[in-house]
């Protein structure tokens, strides 16, 4: 785990935030998973567009659930899986 994870899943993936700013939740999604997507920008073009795309879903937990809690779970399997896969 990167030092920006923690930051980015405090900062960016918390949607009420983000919605309070951009006045819209779905705006809100979009650009959190775009700044997720870009936090990964070292491992490549492709991992860019796939955290993106995991933004987008973790998201929408997000805002649904109302907790960061099932994303940072979503987000700790991902990263097991990743490290298993090796």
């Amino acid at each position: 785990m990167r030092v920006t994870d923690p930051i980015l899943q405090g900062a960016c993936q918390d949607v009420a935030q983000l919605s309070a700013l951009t006045g819209q939740v779905p705006l809100a999604i979009a650009v959190q998973a775009l700044l997720f997507g870009i936090a990964h920008g070292e491992q490549g073009a492709w991992a860019v567009a796939r955290f993106a795309l995991y933004g987008l879903a973790l998201g929408w937990v997000a805002a649904t659930r109302r907790s960061l809690l099932p994303t940072m779970l979503c987000h700790a399997a991902i990263d097991v899986y990743a490290a298993l896969s090796v």
